[in-house]
Order: structure tokens, then sequence, then C-alpha cells
């Protein structure tokens, strides 16, 4: 009897033990899923926190994506590392940039600079540019890179081009009123539109492809240079305002005038008094994009002829 007492309150010990072992296990099980728990709470926090962050940080930043572009950027001291981006309220400040021969392919970014008045990207390896939202732009010098397609459509408060040495079978200019000077040498347009540029004062065409060049809405033209075409005429008749022309090397004979010009050609034209004699510019006129720089040296690109050709000038051309 004794013996069954003894073994019913070994039972009984026995199993309390194994239930607080039970219980205990459970216990930690579950402190370690609330632990566990926490744990993803705090790193989704922290995860929410560095996203908050980061995009704080992308409202006051531009990409940039052409690291050559940046370091361009960084040199001008409008930058201060390369992270493809640049600080929002640096690039609204900027109205005048210079990043010429800086070895830049592409200039996606250059859409955030919408003050921008003047741009210089001279000597680089670009072979298209858009400046469709760069709507204040006056003034753009794009010579000496690889130029395909060139869109200032957009930009009508343009007044200067200069787009010397690249690969533009087209410009379209119809859009851009307000020109005044157009520096177009060493290119491959066979034909361009003028006929929206009244205001146009200067106009260098040298070495393209051109057929034929219509001047007759260009009336306060003052200076044409269109050496080396394929131009089988000219009529400069409705250009009073014309001090100075060169257009040597083409299948030209004959340049129609009219009655004022005839009885007193110019004597910046070929065969007008003290002929060859152009007006002073102060050695601020495009030497064609030979060097890279309009005006390095003073120069007038005259398609690298040794003299000038003579030409007949006359009313009508076609009698």
């Amino acid at each position: 009897m004794e013996n069954t007492v003894k073994i019913r309150n070994l039972k009984f010990y026995l199993l309390l033990l194994i239930s607080g072992f039970i219980f205990s296990l459970f216990s930690c099980e579950k402190d370690e899923m609330t632990m566990s728990r926490e744990g993803l709470l705090n790193d989704s926090s922290e995860a929410n926190l560095k996203k908050i962050d980061l995009s704080s940080k992308s409202d006051k930043m531009y990409p940039i994506f052409d690291s050559n572009f940046e370091l361009a950027l960084i040199e001008k001291g409008l930058d201060d590392h390369l992270d493809g981006q640049v600080l929002k309220e640096t690039v609204l400040s900027i109205t005048e940039l210079d990043i010429s021969a800086s070895g830049i392919s592409s200039l996606n970014g250059i859409e955030y600079f919408v003050n921008l008045i003047k741009l210089n990207c001279n000597n680089n390896n670009l072979t298209t540019l858009d400046l469709g939202k760069n709507k204040a732009l006056e003034e753009l010098t794009c010579n000496t890179n690889q130029l395909e397609f060139l869109d200032v459509r957009k930009n009508k408060d343009l007044k200067v081009l200069h787009c010397n040495t690249n690969q533009l079978q087209s410009l379209d200019l119809r859009k851009n009123t307000l020109l005044e000077r157009l520096f177009c040498n060493h290119n491959l347009l066979e034909s361009i539109d003028l006929s929206e540029n009244k205001s146009l004062i200067e106009l260098y065409l040298n070495n393209n492809k051109l057929t034929s060049l219509d001047l007759s809405e260009n009336s306060v033209l003052e200076r044409l240079l269109c050496n080396k075409n394929n131009l089988e005429s000219l009529d400069v008749s409705n250009n009073n305002s014309l001090l100075f022309f060169r257009c040597n090397n083409n299948n030209i004979s004959c340049i129609q005038v009219n009655q004022e010009q005839l009885d007193n050609i110019p004597s910046g034209w070929p065969g007008g008094h003290g002929e060859g004699e152009a007006p002073d510019d102060g050695g601020e006129h495009d030497d064609g994009g030979e060097h890279g720089n309009d005006g390095e040296n003073g120069g007038h690109d005259d398609g690298g002829d040794e003299g000038n050709t003579q030409f007949i000038y006359s009313l009508n051309c076609n009698e």
C-alpha cells in the first residue's frame, strides 16, 4: 500500500515537471517570435526612414547621366563630387555655362537648366542636342562636335547660333524669328529655310552642299559668306543692307541685284570699290570653326580660297 502511494506521488511530480518544461519551451518560442517581430518592425521602420531620406534627397537633386558632363560641372565649382546628380538649387541659378572640350558624349540633364541664357559646348563628342526645355536660351555655341541632329525649334529667344564643323544635314530655324547671327560652316546642309529669320544680320554657310539659297526675306542682312557650296544662282536684290559677301567656289557666274546696288557696288563685294576690305568687326567674327572657337583669331572664313571669284552683276540673271 505504501509503495503504491509513493508511485502515485512520483508520477504526479513527474507530470508537473514535464508540464513545466513544456510551458517554459512555449514561453521561449513566444518570446523569440515577439523579438523577431519587433526586429522586423524596427528594420521596416529603418527602411522607411531611409526611403524617406532618399526621397527627400531626390527632391533636392537633378540627375546627370554623362560622367564627363558632371566632371565639367565639378571643375566649374557647380558640384562637389561625382555621384550622378547635382543640386537643384545650383542648376536653377545658372544662366551661363561653358563646358567646352570636356569629352562629353551626352547632355542629357541639360533640360533642367531652364534659366540658361548662354551655352558653350564646343569640342565635345555630341551627336544629338535637344534644347527644347531651355526656352530662355539666347546664344548657343556647339562647334566641333559630331552633331547629326540639333533641335532649337522651341528656343524662340535664340539670337546667336554657332554650329560649325558638325554633320548636320538639316537645320530647322523657322521658329527662331529673333535670330541675328548664324554660323554654320563645315556641315552637310543641302538646303536651309531662312524665310522666318527676318532679323538675320550675319550668315556664314561656307563648306556645305547648298544648291540654292533664298535671301529674299532677309532685308537687314549685312554679311554673307557661302563659299564652297553647289550654288548655281544668287539673288541679293532684296538685301540693301548687305555690306560684305563672299560666294567663291560655287557654280555662280551672275549675281542678281537691284538698280541701287548696280549703280554703286559696295566695297565689301567682289569687284566693288576697295574689294576685299571688310568692315571692321573688332575681331568678333567667325573663323569657320577650324579652331573650335568662333572669332578666336579674328579672321573671316573665305572657304580657303586664294582669290575672289569675279561675278557679273545684273538686274536679271535669267536674260
